[in-house]
């Protein structure tokens, strides 16, 4: 399977971000039993679940604590 794209492809995902999108893209094209022409759909697939948990996970800056219960 083919999933290398160019660099920013998106506008927006350059470097490590473009890995982690092509190391996801790949586990969900062997998990979907790795059909031909589906590339793209699970790039974008891996992108926007990237994205979520990108937006998912809380930002701590020095000085800040997690509520705990």
């Amino acid at each position: 399977m083919e999933l290398a794209r160019s660099a920013n492809r998106d506008g927006g995902a350059p470097g490590n971000a473009e890995e982690e999108i092509k190391k996801r893209a790949y586990e969900i094209w062997e998990r979907h039993g790795r059909p031909k022409g589906k590339e793209d759909e699970f790039w974008q697939q891996a992108e926007q679940e990237l994205r979520n948990e990108d937006n998912s996970s809380p930002i701590l800056t020095p000085g800040t604590r997690a509520e705990r219960s």
